[in-house]
């Protein structure tokens, strides 16, 4: 909201509110033939397309940094690792290898648990590479210019392989127990206040 608020003309915008305003005032009022009524429709059709290019722009920009935080709040909230004794489901993409999923043994020594990994196999059951996950991300990928800006936790898959894609069934987290399951995430959490603060700092700092 600070971000629209710095790149967006304010007193454009008010001034387009109220042009559209007394364009849809002007169309309410018209007691006439409907043929009449047409040059008050294209007023407040243009006051509309108007407004909308004053406040698109500048939110669309401001929208980008949103944007990395929800990628990054997926992959680092969305999901966890399988309990213990627990097989996902493994997709590879074209489908040329075969997945398996392996879960180290505890080692007292350890000071933390292993990573569990993916083991790629060919038609054959020849060995082909064993891709760890370095964090609980369902989907690992070659890298691309994007991970230049949106990393992936879990690693990406070595260019030279035939796939370009992993798959792993892995749990979704749950921080609410209440309510339907596709609420129980962290999205509700997150653009509920998302919503709840965009609109305090809107009413706060007066922003059109």
């Amino acid at each position: 909201m600070g971000l629209y608020l710095l790149l967006s003309d304010q007193d454009r915008i008010a001034a387009g509110k109220r042009e559209l305003t007394q364009a849809r005032r002007r169309l309410n009022e018209f007691d006439g033939e409907f043929a009449g009524a047409w040059p008050l429709m294209r007023a407040m059709f243009s006051a509309s397309l108007h407004q909308i290019a004053r406040t698109g722009r500048p939110a669309l920009v401001a929208s980008l940094p949103l944007l990395s935080i929800i990628a990054w709040l997926s992959t680092a909230y969305g999901h966890a690792y399988p309990a213990p004794g627990a097989i996902p489901e493994i997709e590879t993409r074209p489908p040329q290898l075969e997945g398996q999923w392996v879960t180290p043994p505890r080692n007292a020594q350890d000071p933390e648990p292993r990573r569990p990994y993916v083991v790629l196999q060919d038609r054959g059951r020849e060995l082909v590479a064993a891709v760890n996950l370095a964090a609980p991300v369902p989907v690992i990928h070659k890298r691309q210019w994007w991970n230049l800006f949106i990393g992936n936790p879990a690693g990406y898959l070595p260019p030279e392989l035939p796939i370009h894609h992993l798959r792993i069934g892995l749990p979704e987290k749950r921080y609410l127990a209440f309510g339907p399951d596709w609420m129980r995430g962290w999205h509700a959490i997150f653009f509920t206040s998302l919503l709840l603060f965009s609109i305090a700092m809107k009413l706060l700092l007066r922003i059109e």
